[in-house]
C-alpha cells in the first residue's frame, strides 16, 4: 500500500493542497513504461540522467535539471533516457484557488510544459524529502515553506514578463511593499489585491515584485512580517500575549504560540 503526506500550502491568494507519496521519500527511478494518468496536476522534477515523456498528442526529452508539468487526466508514459534516471515526484491540485488569479492560472497548466534552468529547484526537494522521512510538527512546517518557494518558483517561470509602467523606481516600489505591511498587516483588508490597488498595479505584477525583492510569495511575505512585528512588540510594549494573539485574529493564545514556536523555533515570551 503506498503512503501520501498531504499540505495545505498557502501561497499568494488562495492555497495549494499538495501531496507527497511515498516514491517521493525514497527517490523511486522512473523505469515504467506503462501508461497512466493522475487525477491531479503532476510536477517531476529529474535530478539524474534523463527523461523520455510520452503522450498522445506529444514527445520529448526531459534533461537532468528541468521540471515536467503534466496536467491531470492525461495518459501519458515516461521512459528513463538514462541509466540511472532519477526523479522528484509529487501531485497537487488546486483549492479555493479566485478563478481570475494569473498565477494559479499559470500553474495549474493545460499541457505537459517542460521547463529548465531552475538550480534551486534540486535543493528545494532534496530538503523536503529529508523532512518526509521524519515527518515531526517542525519538519511539517519546513516542508510547507520549502514547498511554498518551490510553487513561487515555478509561477514565477511560467507567468509571462509584464512591464511595469510608471516612473515609481524599483526600490520605490520595495519600500511601498514595506510600508504597507507594516502598516496594515493586523488589518482583516490585507491582501494582495489590496497592495495591487494601493501600488495601482495588477497582482500579477505584485506577486512578482515580493518574489524579486524578497524571495517570498505575498502571503509568506506577510505571515514573516506579522510574526517580527509581534516578537518585536512582546518585547519592547506593554502588550500581553493575550492580547496580541486576538490582535493578530488568532482564535487563542494556544494556536499564537504554535505558529509563534513554529516560525521562530520557541514559545512567545515577554521581556523581564
Amino acid at each position: 500500500m503506498r503512503a501520501f503526506f498531504n499540505l495545505n500550502i498557502p501561497f499568494s491568494a488562495g492555497s495549494f493542497s499538495v501531496v507527497f507519496d511515498d516514491s517521493f521519500r525514497v527517490n523511486s527511478l522512473t523505469k515504467d513504461p506503462h501508461t497512466h494518468s493522475h487525477t491531479r496536476l503532476e510536477f517531476l522534477y529529474i535530478r539524474k540522467g534523463a527523461l523520455r515523456f510520452c503522450s498522445e498528442q506529444t514527445e520529448f526529452l526531459c534533461p537532468r535539471g528541468s521540471v515536467l508539468l503534466t496536467p491531470p487526466s492525461l495518459r501519458h508514459t515516461m521512459f528513463a533516457a538514462d541509466t540511472g534516471t532519477e526523479t522528484f515526484s509529487f501531485l497537487y491540485e488546486p483549492f479555493d484557488i479566485p478563478k481570475d488569479d494569473p498565477v494559479f492560472d499559470a500553474l495549474c497548466v493545460k499541457a505537459p510544459m517542460l521547463l529548465t534552468d531552475m538550480p534551486n529547484s534540486c535543493e528545494r526537494l532534496t530538503h523536503i524529502r529529508e523532512y518526509l522521512c521524519s515527518p515531526t510538527q517542525a519538519h511539517m512546517e519546513k516542508i510547507r515553506g520549502e514547498t511554498i518557494l518551490l510553487l513561487a518558483d515555478i509561477a514565477e517561470a511560467l507567468l509571462p514578463a509584464t512591464p511595469i509602467t510608471g516612473s515609481t523606481t524599483e526600490e520605490n516600489r520595495a519600500e511601498q511593499i514595506q510600508s504597507y505591511l507594516a502598516e496594515n498587516c493586523f488589518s482583516a483588508e490585507c491582501s494582495c489585491l489590496s497592495l495591487a490597488e494601493t501600488l495601482h498595479l495588477s497582482p500579477r505584477q505584485v506577486h512578482r515584485l515580493c518574489i524579486q525583492y524578497y524571495g517570498r510569495p505575498f502571503r509568506a511575505l506577510l505571515h514573516g512580517v506579522r510574526m517580527d512585528i509581534a516578537k518585536n512588540r512582546l518585547q519592547n510594549d506593554d502588550v500581553s500575549i493575550t492580547a496580541l494573539a486576538e490582535q493578530m485574529g488568532y482564535s487563542s493564545v494556544s494556536s499564537f504560540s504554535a505558529a509563534y514556536k513554529r516560525y521562530f523555533g520557541s514559545s512567545p515570551t515577554k521581556k523581564k
